[in-house]
């Protein structure tokens, strides 16, 4: 079985790493395709407050995901992305999919 461990740490200019919170895993599954880069952004906290990111248990969390394809996109199409088993996405979440730069990181935010 594949196995996705979450952790949450500060790395502080000259200082030993801290783990902010504790650690869980989640059972995971096959992927089809791997990609170059896949993440979840640190956010300043105007950028937290602004998206209405919130990481508190049983919150709903709206979360920024990053990522880079291996290959270019030559056609349209839609995309699959699925939690890891125990979290949950909206059953229906295309109204709450933002790609836009002026408004992604909360409005006036731009990309990091």
């Amino acid at each position: 079985a594949i196995c996705w461990l979450f952790n949450s740490f500060r790395v502080p200019a000259g200082a030993a790493i801290e783990e902010l919170d504790r650690g869980t895993a989640a059972r995971g599954y096959s992927i089809g395709e791997r990609m170059l880069e896949a993440r979840i952004p640190t956010l300043s906290s105007l950028q937290t407050y602004s998206t209405g990111r919130d990481d508190r248990p049983t919150q709903k969390n709206n979360v920024i995901f990053a990522f880079q394809l291996s290959n270019n996109v030559t056609k349209s199409g839609e995309i699959l992305i699925r939690a890891p088993y125990g979290f949950e996405f909206s059953q229906e979440c295309s109204g709450g999919i933002d790609t836009n730069e002026a408004t992604i990181y909360g409005l006036g935010n731009r990309f990091p």
